[in-house]
């Protein structure tokens, strides 16, 4: 993967940190969130919705919140660094809140979560798409109007082992059906229905994917 990023002009450190945070994905067992993921960030640097190198610009500051504009930079860069910054802020002010606009996707929530736990630190990660890929219907809908809004936590626990939690508030993760599509298999019942609301297992039924 560092060739095919560096073919790109993706940055070194950069690629170092793509790398690192999708091969930690898929090592954990979150293949819907790791390596596979490869390919769409690739997509989206030759299409331009994701820009290697973009500054990450501070545009409010205070001394316990930071709220940044990503520039459609490389999501995972974003995410660790946006991270760093909370976890700086919280170890002069007891407190860091972090926000970021304009970013892209930052693969598996969790793997944010370690560093910051093993720090001393509980942290907690949110997630939405500012309603650029609906995928799910509200309860009783049947059009998909909501994300999957995922977020994660990471709390401190003994022996340097964090406790991570690590969610989708729908049913599943968009990326678990992305691999099940991807494997040509059905998805569990109850995951999915069709744009007439009706119960359905076929992954390519679904209109959200």
């Amino acid at each position: 993967m560092h060739d095919i990023f560096g073919r790109l002009d993706v940055p070194h450190e950069e690629r170092r940190v793509i790398v690192e945070t999708l091969m930690e994905a898929s090592l954990s067992g979150y293949h819907s969130h790791g390596i596979m993921r490869a390919s769409t960030y690739v997509d989206g640097i030759r299409l331009g919705t994701m820009k290697p190198g973009a500054p990450l610009t501070v545009l409010k500051d205070t001394p316990v919140t930071r709220h940044l504009d990503a520039n459609f930079g490389m999501g995972p860069v974003t995410a660790t660094e946006a991270i760093q910054q909370a976890t700086t802020k919280a170890a002069s002010n007891g407190i860091g809140c972090v926000s970021v606009v304009h970013a892209n996707d930052v693969a598996r929530l969790g793997s944010y979560m370690q560093a910051p736990a093993l720090a001393g630190y509980v942290s907690i990660l949110l997630v939405n798409d500012a309603g650029g890929n609906p995928a799910v219907a509200p309860w009783g809908g049947v059009e998909p109007f909501l994300s999957t809004n995922p977020l994660a936590a990471g709390i401190p626990w003994k022996d340097d082992c964090p406790i991570v939690i690590d969610i989708s508030t729908s049913v599943a993760a968009a990326g678990k059906l992305k691999t099940l599509h991807a494997q040509n298999r059905e998805a569990p019942e109850g995951w999915l229905i069709d744009r007439d609301g009706n119960p359905v297992t076929d992954v390519r039924a679904a209109p959200s994917l």
